[in-house]
């Protein structure tokens, strides 16, 4: 069996883009093409490993495709938008529970206010 030769594209990367790109949130589109997105990208991944198992279309960096894929899906799992957790501390008084007297004060304040007019 022959070795491969050196192999020039940017295919590796385009697979990197789109899995990061599936994997971010996806504002205002609909569900339909979101399912799209993911069902293709399952599908070109899935075609990929094949090859790579089975040594289907030689020639072709099927290894750059796969580490493109698992780079993009990786770099932004670690570095994208953290979807569904809080990504900041709660705010300062989010712990202190409120004075009941103080509320009863401000509600007889307007009370009194509604009473003048």
């Amino acid at each position: 069996m022959q070795g491969q030769g050196l192999l020039l594209g940017a295919s590796g990367a385009v697979f990197g883009l789109l899995a990061a790109y599936v994997r971010l949130p996806q504002a205002g589109a609909g569900v339909i093409l979101q399912m799209a997105l993911h069902s293709f990208f399952r599908v070109a991944v899935g075609f990929e490993v094949l090859c790579v198992l089975f040594g289907w279309m030689p020639g072709i960096a099927h290894w750059a495709h796969l580490g493109g894929a698992f780079t993009g899906w990786l770099g932004i799992r670690l570095l994208g938008p953290r979807v569904g957790k809080r990504t900041s501390s709660p705010p300062p008084d989010a712990g202190v529970k409120a004075d009941p007297r103080a509320a009863e004060e401000s509600a007889s304040q307007y009370s009194d206010a509604e009473k003048e007019i």
